[in-house]
């Protein structure tokens, strides 16, 4: 019969270099992970500062006194999450609209208003803010 050109696996043959141990193996793995992980990270914090480059401050300065009156965290239930809306092409103009919504356990406050550009900063005017529940 002719010869296939297939070699039989040794006994005691292995897929590791004769100079690699479980724990080398182990310690390039964690290395290679955790480089994975630094650019994941990398990118998620250049991707955060783009989508907030254009986020006017004064929309983050309402979330934290919100959250720090302890009046409003009570009729909340506690402070949970925010959210905000604006219309990113009224950024060029004179006067945005926003609303703002500070989430709590058991309800929310929801602030609508404009804000006005003065020089370069928006200065908010309030015209609305109520609390609803969630029942």
């Amino acid at each position: 019969m002719p010869k296939t050109g297939r070699v039989k696996p040794q006994k005691n043959e292995s897929y590791m270099a004769k100079d690699d141990t479980i724990s080398a193996v182990v310690g390039r793995l964690f290395l290679a992970l955790a480089g994975v992980v630094l650019v994941v990270y990398g990118i998620a914090k250049v991707g955060y500062a783009i989508l907030k480059a254009d986020l006017p401050a004064f929309l983050e300065t309402m979330v934290e006194t919100a959250k720090n009156q302890e009046e409003v965290l009570t009729k909340l239930g506690g402070y949970k999450a925010y959210e905000y809306t604006f219309n990113k092409h009224d950024l060029a103009k004179d006067t945005l609209p926003y609303e703002v919504i500070v989430k709590g356990d058991t309800a929310y406050l929801l602030i609508r208003g404009y804000a006005t550009k003065k020089k370069d900063d928006w200065v908010p005017v309030i015209k609305d803010s109520t609390f609803h529940s969630y029942e």
